[in-house]
């Protein structure tokens, strides 16, 4: 009954968010110059609505043949904020139009280099971006858990080439990590939240690769894996984070890596690396 009531719940919502939706299609049309139809996206929520955007693939009989080829973030009005802000979160969310700037700009940088998808298209209220033929790696890893230190290897390289090019992330969990099936690269997606006032360049890029860390150490995800072996971790952490990351001032983290703390022997090998963290919790 619950499932039920969010389907029709979220039916609602695409209802009345539709000539939004509408407008931005039709621009997003405009600017590419043949026809586009916008289809909701599967989110788990979020402060925008998230599409595909889809062109014509073929002169079909049913006319129904169309292929993705992007990915469009709408700012919506009828959301609000509603994560609560702690004094010890280095990041906030961001407001409307700073969402879609900071997205905007992080693709502008991060697309040309293939570690996330390539902005294409802008209005007041929307961003596109490629649509690319990968899965999260969330999902990944709850299929295939022994792949997690390669993943991990793999995923701390992008944070630190990311970093090098002045661009921070700070909601970086493997949700927002992309994984082209065939090929196993890795790509970076959701620049949502901004830092807060007193985070310094180094604690920001420091809480990219323990947020990635913590949501690691999740069973589901191959944190047994990682729990059996906590000083392979430190030694993958100790190959990509710069001393800038790892003398960070984290004394807020053992509150906010709350998940981190709570295995204790990982907590403390990533300790070896990071040490700024906090040595009780």
């Amino acid at each position: 009954m619950a499932s039920l009531s969010k389907f029709f719940r979220r039916r609602r919502e695409l209802a009345r968010f539709a000539p939004e939706m509408r407008h931005t299609e039709s621009a997003l049309a405009q600017a590419c110059g043949h026809p586009v139809s916008l289809k909701p996206a599967a989110t788990k929520g979020g402060y925008d609505e998230i599409y595909y955007a889809l062109r014509p693939a073929g002169e079909q009989p049913t006319g129904r043949a169309h292929e993705r080829f992007a990915v469009v973030r709408i700012n919506s009005p009828h959301k609000t904020q509603n994560d609560p802000i702690h004094p010890h979160d280095p990041s906030v969310p961001l407001d409307a139009a700073s969402r879609l700037e900071r997205e905007w700009n992080a693709y502008d940088v991060l697309g040309p280099l293939g570690l996330s998808p390539s902005a294409l298209w802008r209005s007041d209220t929307a961003i596109a971006c490629t649509w690319l033929h990968a899965d999260r790696v969330s999902r990944h890893l709850a299929r295939h858990r022994d792949q997690v230190w390669n993943i991990a290897d793999d995923a701390f390289a992008l944070v630190t080439q990311m970093h090098e090019h002045g661009v921070v992330h700070l909601d970086l969990n493997l949700g927002n990590l992309l994984i082209d099936p065939s090929t196993q690269k890795l790509q970076v997606i959701d620049f949502e939240f901004g830092p807060s006032d007193w985070a310094q360049p180094d604690q920001q890029r420091a809480f990219d690769y323990l947020r990635l860390v913590e949501d690691f150490v999740k069973p589901r995800r191959g944190g047994d894996h990682i729990a059996q072996n906590p000083q392979r971790l430190a030694d993958l952490l100790s190959r990509h984070v710069p001393d800038i990351a790892a003398g960070a001032d984290l004394r807020f983290g053992a509150k906010k890596l709350s998940r981190l703390t709570s295995v204790p022997s990982v907590y403390h090998a990533v300790r070896g690396v990071f040490n700024g963290l906090p040595e009780k919790f």
